[in-house]
């Protein structure tokens, strides 16, 4: 566990940059460097909310715990992932694990010296002067998700019984379809005049193929305290088909030969809560509801089955004492850390966003390679792919939420945690080559440039739901997981560098880690001042 000298981890951000701390309105265009924002949005729109107090009572809610099982090919499951949330009868809770990217969905034509002639009649091309193979450029794109989406909605029959509803939607990117035709070109020898065909161009135009599939359950109470799942739809495991698919370097980490087959385990249970010991049916006039929360992140080792130090991490709701003995606990545990404790006050039924972000800036378009004037004489005969356009994409870790005071006295709260991060890139570009012709000889080929077209790869996880809690209670959400994997060396010094004996003392393996993220959140009614405010 990482902490300070002579502190807790509860009172570390580990986020290892310089912070820019302010508080600033939603809409309000952010610095471009690392930030803790605060903020509210709506306040115009809040004039007009009826009431101070919401004519609303709690209602029943429900903690809903699922284990996510891969079926492996041996027979053997494995465990996944354990989200863990709260929410009321009747609504839906969503859990996401998400990769955000972008792909070409066309392409201009290639260009090709004038001097050579393509040996595929079927390329499409353009020619130039200039004696350069000019890769297809990507000239429009789209923006694509693929992941694992859970949405869960727990109800009560007539009879009081509950049923929990569950849809699993599951897409991944298999491969990528290679469009364009690779170039080749015919030419013929200066001097015994033999014709010999000569690769030139991979002409690399990459469509992603894309698995998807969607299952729903119903679980139904077994009567020992469990449930039976029974499925309602399958839309079937996608058919590889005869499409031939590559999968290029780059994105290596991110492709699947197929989709995990998951099973789900869920635990449920109605939450009744306690009355208040002095039960509210107004507010004071000038009553804000202070929210405080805690990201914190567990790994294998601290979390190796959803059981961590003195009871199973379940969503729970928390009073101030039974909080404390939690984060005692888990100040004993190794590989526990607080990535953020973000804070905000809000008047009753106000829209508000917390963030601790960095703004991650990168270029949307590109403009073609532009080839240099024949009379520029000396000039570098070609500019790679520019950047023309650029988009911010916020990273670390951004909490939406909506307060209100409802008239039993219950504060509920709308959330909508994210945690997102760069994770790699994905090269759409293709190389310059020049075309040197040389006297008495087969021309020459000049790799020029690169000419890298990177568009970033992001993942996201996050949760969408709504709780209730009593002044001073706490809510514990969350178990999203996220696996990474590095390319390790361990070799021994010195041997390990040398040009033979080195491979005996060397060893490589990959390196595969697994941590999960629960959002611990307390909501407490207080004065505009921010002292405790007291009930009429």
């Amino acid at each position: 566990m990482k902490t300070g000298p002579g502190g807790s981890w509860l009172g570390k951000v580990g986020l290892g940059v310089f912070l820019v701390i302010g508080v600033a309105m939603a809409e309000e265009e952010p610095a471009t460097e690392t930030i803790i924002r605060a903020g509210i949005a709506g306040e115009a729109e809040q004039e007009n909310t009826p009431g101070r107090i919401f004519r609303k009572t709690g209602g029943d809610q429900v903690s809903i715990n699922v284990g996510i099982f891969e079926k492996l090919a041996d027979g053997s499951e494995q465990w996944v992932a354990a989200p863990v949330g709260i929410v009321p009868a009747g609504e839906w809770i969503t859990f996401e694990e998400v990769d955000e990217f972008s792909f070409p969905s066309q392409y201009g034509k290639p260009s090709l010296p004038k001097e050579v002639t393509p040996t595929n009649d079927s390329v499409a091309w353009e020619t130039n002067d200039q004696h350069l193979f000019l890769p297809a450029h990507p000239a429009k794109f789209k923006d694509r998700e693929l992941g694992r989406v859970l949405k869960l909605r727990p109800e009560f029959d007539g009879d009081g019984s509950l049923t929990i509803r569950a849809i699993l939607h599951q897409s991944a990117l298999r491969g990528f379809a290679k469009q364009g035709t690779p170039i080749s070109v015919e030419e013929t020898g200066k001097l015994m005049g033999r014709k010999k065909t000569e690769f030139v161009a991979e002409n690399a135009q990459w469509k992603p193929v894309v698995m998807e599939r969607t299952r729903e359950w119903l679980f139904l109470p077994d009567g020992k305290g469990g449930f039976d799942p029974r499925e309602v739809k399958d839309s079937g495991v996608p058919k590889n088909g005869n499409e031939q698919v590559e999968v290029p370097k780059f994105a290596t980490d991110l492709c699947l030969a197929t989709l995990p087959d998951l099973r789900l385990e869920i635990e449920a249970e109605r939450l009744e809560p306690e009355p208040s010991s002095e039960p509210a049916t107004e507010f004071p006039d000038n009553a804000h509801i202070f929210v405080t929360s805690k990201f914190i992140e567990l790994s294998d080792e601290a979390l190796p089955r959803p059981t961590p130090v003195e009871a199973p991490l379940t969503a729970a709701l928390f009073s101030e004492t039974e909080v404390q003995h939690w984060i005692r606990a888990m100040n004993q545990n190794r590989g526990v850390d607080l990535l953020s404790a973000p804070s905000v006050m809000l008047k009753n039924g106000q829209d508000g966003v917390v963030e601790v972000i960095r703004e991650f800036i990168y270029p949307r378009e590109y403009d073609p390679p532009m080839m240099a004037a024949q009379s520029e004489q000396g000039a570098f005969p070609v500019t790679p792919a520019t950047p023309t356009e650029f988009r911010t994409r916020p990273t670390g870790v951004r909490l939406n939420l909506q307060a209100r005071l409802l008239q039993d006295g219950l504060i509920e709260i709308d959330l909508s945690p994210e945690l997102a991060e760069q994770v790699g890139f994905f090269n759409f570009g293709g190389p310059i080559i020049m075309n040197e012709i040389r006297d008495g000889h087969r021309d020459r080929r000049i790799h020029l440039s690169d000419n890298r077209i990177e568009y970033p790869v992001f993942h996201r996880r996050s949760l969408d739901t709504t709780v209730r809690l009593r002044d001073g209670e706490s809510v514990l959400l969350g178990g999203l997981i996220h696996e990474d994997s590095q390319d390790v060396e361990d070799k021994i010094p010195v041997l390990g560098d040398l040009p033979l004996i080195g491979q005996v003392a060397r060893k490589q393996f990959v390196l595969q880690t697994r941590r999960q993220v629960f959002l611990l959140i307390n909501a407490q009614v207080v004065n505009a001042a921010g002292m405790p405010a007291t009930v009429r």
